[in-house]
């Protein structure tokens, strides 16, 4: 499709911006941290449960014991047991000083079998069942369900039984000290019960003991100033680069969206490939969007269209509302082997619309182009204004809908009338939050002086150079003219 700065009905390849630009950071204050993939969380092999073998024995022989020094013996080896409450309730029923009468149940049997239990690979216990970290959607963290659901009942998991998985990662911790992935696990649940301070010395621990959820997390809080942290990009990104070496697919992916960007790190295409990549191997639907993206522009790795549409495919078929966006576009154009097909474009963006929040707005954008051009679907403007609208007030990528908008008022469409002065406040609104098509048409309002707003060429270059660099065609025809302009007469001396 060739862009054109002619009306609105010439102007759709415009709005053909890439969803999700920019780092996970903007979304982890409203969504909490990210959640365990396959090799992230570092979860044991599935198999037989062994949780706290060693405590249940002892506690099996003290419990009904009527001797303080059995509770206490069972308090000295297990002090955050998950028995030490009830411990301490009987021993204090038995009387001041029932701590130090009584002969002491003997615990060297129950002491020889936690050595036993630490000596191998720690095996899945309720550690990992009831603090393991909520599963987002896969439109922004890696989920592994099918993997996931051996250990976790549900997708969410947002109301965790705090007490009984601090007990339990108490107890995992006890048993396997070198186990990093317990102590992140226990700083998931006391996170979750709102003692940040104890959730950061744990996921510190969990970090020094290699487990990359650990260091992922940490890395998000020191990056975002979280749970009272100071501000501190190379302490985050040192951590994230660990977590992402450890196999960690949201660090993965923050890194590479760093890359791909520019954002803290010199930009680098092909470094931004490699993260895409491995996250996308692992099974990330976004990492597998993002890399299709890069394939098709050919953008740090070799142009091609057909490897493009096979990883579009992949997010679509876990119902990532990206993935469905971009093979819905690749229909339109018909890239990658796919028949030019309008009708399975708008399915796929309906999918998307229907599905996870967090690409919503981009897709009823999308099905509000289609519907005011009568693409795949009847002609409607109303139709379209009305979808715009909607995506417009949305919560995330809501910039091209806003854009859109704006060009509606501009043109008099859909039941809007002729408004310049709405049309700029819409612009504004899509260039604020840094969408290429606002700038771009914010910036032309500038350079003909419309919409209550002065004639400055200025303001209008500023915001074509940035379009520009955010891959709007028309701004960088734009700029093209202006620099041309600006350049030499062939021949002529340049001192």
């Amino acid at each position: 499709m060739t862009p054109s700065t002619a009306p609105l009905a010439a102007r759709y390849a415009a709005t053909r911006t890439s969803a999700w630009r920019g780092s996970l950071l903007l979304l982890v204050p409203l969504l909490g941290m990210p959640a365990a993939g396959r090799a992230w969380a570092q979860q044991p092999p599935a198999g037989p449960a062994a949780p706290g073998a060693a405590e249940t024995a002892l506690w099996a022989e003290v419990r009904d014991s009527t001797r303080a020094g059995d509770l206490q013996a069972y308090l000295d080896t297990y002090p955050q047991g998950l028995y030490a409450a009830l411990a301490r309730r009987r021993l204090a029923a038995l009387g001041p000083g029932a701590a130090a009468a009584g002969p002491t149940a003997p615990a060297a049997p129950q002491q020889a079998a936690v050595p036993a239990l630490a000596a191998g690979p720690a095996p899945v216990t309720d550690c990992d069942r009831l603090a393991q970290p909520v599963h987002f959607h896969n439109d922004l963290f890696p989920s592994n369900i099918s993997r996931a659901q051996a250990l976790v009942d549900g997708v969410f998991m947002a109301n965790l039984a705090t007490v009984t998985a601090r007990a339990a990662c108490a107890r995992a911790m006890a048993d396997w000290p070198r186990e990093g992935r317990f102590a992140a696990y226990a700083g998931r649940a006391a996170e979750d019960d709102g003692n940040y301070e104890e959730a950061l010395r744990l996921f510190r621990l969990g970090a020094e003991q290699g487990n990359s959820f650990a260091q992922c997390w940490l890395g998000f809080a020191y990056m975002g100033g979280l749970h009272g942290l100071r501000v501190d990009e190379g302490e985050g990104l040192r951590l994230l680069r660990l977590a992402a070496a450890g196999g960690a697919p949201a660090a993965q992916v923050e890194l590479a969206g760093r890359y791909a960007d520019g954002t803290g790190v010199a930009k680098d295409e092909r470094e931004a490939v490699r993260w895409f990549r491995l996250a996308a191997e692992d099974g990330h639907a976004v990492s597998q969007a993002k890399l299709g993206m890069m394939l098709r522009d050919g953008a740090g790795v070799a142009k091609d269209e057909r490897e493009a549409v096979r990883w579009f495919r992949l997010a679509a078929d876990q119902n990532s509302g990206i993935g469905q966006i971009a093979l819905g576009m690749a229909y339109e154009d018909g890239i990658g082997g796919l028949p030019r097909d309008d009708q399975e474009a708008v399915r796929l963006y309906r999918l998307a619309a229907a599905g996870n929040v967090i690409f919503r707005a981009q897709a009823q954008a999308q099905l509000g182009v289609m519907t005011a051009f009568g693409r795949g679907v009847a002609r409607d403007d109303r139709e379209a204004v009305r979808l715009f609208q909607l995506a417009a007030e949305g919560v995330f990528f809501a910039g091209s809908a806003q854009a859109w908008l704006g060009t509606m008022h501009e043109d008099g469409r859909g039941g809007l009338a002729k408004d310049d002065a709405e049309a700029v406040r819409w612009y504004r609104k899509a260039a604020d939050g840094d969408d290429a098509l606002g700038q771009y048409r914010l910036g032309r309002m500038y350079s003909q002086g419309r919409g209550g707003l002065p004639r400055d060429g200025k303001e209008a270059e500023r915001l074509y150079r940035l379009a520009a660099a955010g891959g709007n065609a028309d701004a960088q025809e734009a700029v093209k003219k202006l620099d041309a302009q600006r350049a030499p007469a062939s021949g002529q001396r340049t001192r």
